[in-house]
């Protein structure tokens, strides 16, 4: 199929380095492919097709990102629960015609409530569960982002228990992150101390935690704080926070 290659050899090179994958199936064209039935159908199969490529060399799958904290091309933000739940559906039962891997649901953003539109979390996990999806994932992917308070008190960190309430399934953290960048940094030891108040503060239902990001891609508040939320320095040296993520 058009665009395998690539794939082919980003997954070939990750796991020569011994790194498992969590491969985040984001749709065969891109985000906004999901809106009527016909197009979810397709995305499925599309996802029926790479597990079937993949199948031994990936760890787990996870059925699109954050989405309830996305726009579409008609400016709504995030894709609504309804519409999410079917997909779900629709490409969880294709993953398991292929494969006996992880099936992720989708990193949801630790929007709180009261945000305008499709975005806050509790609610839009609460009409997930209503919809039947516990059937069709085995894990609820959170996102956990913080640049001034550690776990358990920092905002993300509750919502993230306030959404576990509503679907009692295993729980990765597939994104937690604070940014040494932008116009309100965090120091690099907050880092650090951000993942080990994390690892302190665990529920026997939370199994995994992945930090965003590897690497740094700009100086301090050069570029905003996306630049900033790196393990590792523009110069490839460590932070401390992959000494707490080795030891956590």
């Amino acid at each position: 199929a058009e665009g395998w290659a690539a794939a082919d050899a980003m997954v070939d090179a990750i796991r020569a380095r011994g790194i498992r994958i969590l491969l985040i199936l984001n749709g065969p064209r891109g985000w906004n492919i999901w809106e009527t039935r016909e197009q979810r159908i397709a995305w499925a199969q599309w996802a029926r097709e790479a597990v079937a490529r993949y199948e031994g060399r990936i760890w787990a799958w996870q059925v699109a990102n954050e989405p309830n904290n996305r726009g579409n091309s008609s400016g709504v933000q995030g894709m609504p629960a309804a519409l999410y739940a079917d997909l779900l559906k629709r490409t969880g039962a294709a993953i398991r015609s292929q494969s006996a891997r992880p099936i992720v649901m989708a990193g949801i953003s630790p929007v709180p409530d009261g945000t305008p539109g499709n975005g806050p979390a509790v609610p839009y996990v609460r009409a997930l569960a209503a919809a039947g999806i516990a059937d069709f994932v085995d894990v609820l992917a959170c996102h956990v982002y913080s640049g001034t308070v550690l776990a358990p008190a920092a905002g993300a960190w509750q919502t993230m228990l306030r959404v576990r309430a509503e679907l009692p399934l295993p729980v990765w953290i597939t994104e937690l992150g604070a940014s040494t960048g932008g116009s309100n940094p965090c120091t690099e030891q907050f880092q650090a101390d951000l993942v080990r108040s994390c690892a302190a503060a665990r529920p026997t239902w939370l199994k995994r935690l992945f930090w965003y990001t590897l690497d740094d891609t700009s100086n301090g508040g050069t570029a905003g704080n996306q630049g900033g939320f790196g393990a590792y320095r523009l110069d490839a040296t460590p932070k401390p926070v992959a000494a707490a993520l080795r030891s956590a």
